[in-house]
């Protein structure tokens, strides 16, 4: 049975950078990483919208990734 170890999770903030003419809208995206992987999907959620309050941009989207490294017991 396989176990997990090192635990991680990042966040992606995916942030309106301009729109053109024509209204299509250019995203760029900011990390935010060594995120507590405890932390549930609203406490993620909610942590993003507080960081990209701090900066310029208008916030599109909050994504979450975790990662483990997978060992035998």
């Amino acid at each position: 049975m396989a176990v997990r170890r090192n635990e991680a999770a990042t966040l992606k903030l995916k942030v309106i950078t301009s729109v053109d003419a024509g209204g299509v809208a250019t995203t760029k995206t900011r990390s935010v990483a060594h995120l507590n992987p405890t932390l549930t999907d609203e406490e993620s959620r909610l942590l993003g919208v507080d960081i990209a309050g701090l900066q310029q941009y208008e916030l599109d989207s909050v994504s979450r990734v975790d990662t483990a490294e997978l060992a035998a017991e």
